[in-house]
């Protein structure tokens, strides 16, 4: 139970930053460069909004650009920053722990 609970604040925290960050600051996602793309390539983060089929639709798109072409790694993104967010809320749990037990 202890280390769920470890887990599961930073988690669920991190989350909910990632969350709340991706759509007011999307260029956030360039942090994940290094982690995401070659050091040869340059990341692009691409807002786009539908405005025919969907109005209103918006939609994110990250790229790594290089001398072979671009190459799309939103998800990979996503989820590096998630964890980054994570590593930076690791001590959250440790405090909640603390406190609890």
């Amino acid at each position: 139970m202890p280390v769920l609970l470890i887990l599961l604040v930073p988690l669920v925290t991190s989350l909910l930053v990632v969350s709340v960050l991706i759509p007011l600051k999307p260029e956030a996602l360039r942090i994940t460069r290094r982690f995401v793309c070659p050091w040869s390539k340059k990341m692009s983060v691409e807002k786009s909004k539908l405005s025919y089929h969907r109005p209103g639709e918006k939609g994110l798109t990250v790229m790594c650009d290089g001398p072979d072409g671009l190459k799309v790694v939103t998800c990979r993104a996503f989820l590096c920053l998630w964890f980054l967010a994570f590593l930076c809320a690791f001590p959250v749990g440790l405090v909640v722990y603390s406190i609890v037990f």
